[in-house]
């Protein structure tokens, strides 16, 4: 593969295909799972709600990307390069600085993330360990350049594809509770938190867009300009979609148990926990603590506990 020169005709390959299992691979992400997870458990939006607004986020989204990659094999540069014919070349240094500043941003955000990934599956593994290994990876992909990154991600989108196929298998069972919750329940679902979930679930898939065409310039020039559009933008917005709605399912089920148990008195958790539900871990040494304390000062054991856990839920482990 070339470098940021134009890519002559003797030099193009490949088809139009390419297009999905790239973008579909490149969206199956922990980052996009945590986009998820936020829109139920920091925004608020149920889940039955946030659905259709990240379906459209990813649609929109991922139309510019696919317009994006469409215009590689007719340009056959880079896209940031070919910014130039718009904007100049001093015209163009500084969205040239600003696209830098966004890459490098989301390189260091994806690195952190699969470390902490890496360091759920194997605690005992160094965490500057497993980020310098992702690090090198991610480099040597990059030095091999277009061809081998074509191919990691082909394999990536069968691979990551199974890997969040399984966890939506584990969440399954949670998907009738929580869309019964979703649909008796309008809370959250305000104009402000729609649009902040419609942005931020179209800005992490049009972020690829300012170097969409850097990975279809390769094409030959006779490629159909719409299979392209269609096939980026469908891997992309499907692979976003599907993460982006596992990651809101599992927020969503956290929401709802955590609700149920503030709810519930101490004694009616104890109850529960004897019938052998096991939501949550009910007795612990600090627990113990801290209502006996509330109890020598004149208070009640089990109030105590009851007040211990509705302060203090959403750190405990629920099982």
């Amino acid at each position: 593969p070339l470098g940021i020169e134009h890519i002559p005709s003797n030099e193009r390959h490949g088809s139009p295909g390419r297009s999905f299992t790239l973008w579909f691979a490149a969206n199956l992400t922990i980052a996009d799972y945590v986009i998820g997870v936020l829109v139920t458990v920091v925004f608020g939006m149920s889940f039955t709600a946030a659905l259709p607004v990240l379906v459209l986020g990813n649609v929109l989204g991922g139309l510019l990307v696919g317009l994006s990659a469409a215009m590689g094999p007719s340009l056959g540069f880079p896209q940031m390069f070919s910014s130039r014919a718009s904007f100049g070349r001093k015209g163009n240094y500084p969205l040239g600085a600003i696209n830098w500043l966004s890459t490098v941003g989301w390189f260091t955000v994806n690195t952190i993330l699969g470390t902490m990934a890496i360091e759920a599956l194997v605690p005992s593994f160094n965490y500057y360990l497993a980020a310098s290994l992702l690090v090198l990876v991610q480099v040597l992909i990059g030095i091999f350049g277009h061809d081998m990154i074509h191919a990691f991600e082909k394999w990536m989108s069968v691979i990551l594809g199974v890997l969040f196929l399984i966890v939506f298998i584990v969440a399954l069972p949670q998907l009738g509770k929580v869309v019964s919750s979703s649909t008796t329940s309008t809370a959250g679902l305000t104009l402000g938190v729609i649009g902040t979930t419609l942005a931020t679930s179209f800005s992490y898939i049009m972020s690829w867009s300012p170097y969409a065409s850097d990975y279809s310039r390769y094409l030959p020039e006779s490629s159909s300009k719409l299979r392209i559009t269609l096939l980026a933008l469908a891997g992309g917005a499907i692979a976003s979609f599907a993460v982006e709605a596992l990651g809101a399912l599992v927020g969503a089920s956290r929401v709802m148990v955590t609700n149920v148990l503030k709810s519930l008195s101490a004694a009616e958790l104890i109850s529960m926990d004897a019938d052998g539900h096991r939501f949550i871990v009910l007795v612990r040494p600090i627990e113990i603590r801290h209502a006996h304390a509330a109890e020598s000062e004149g208070g009640n054991f089990q109030r105590a506990v009851a007040e211990f856990y509705q302060t203090h839920l959403d750190d405990l482990p629920i099982s």
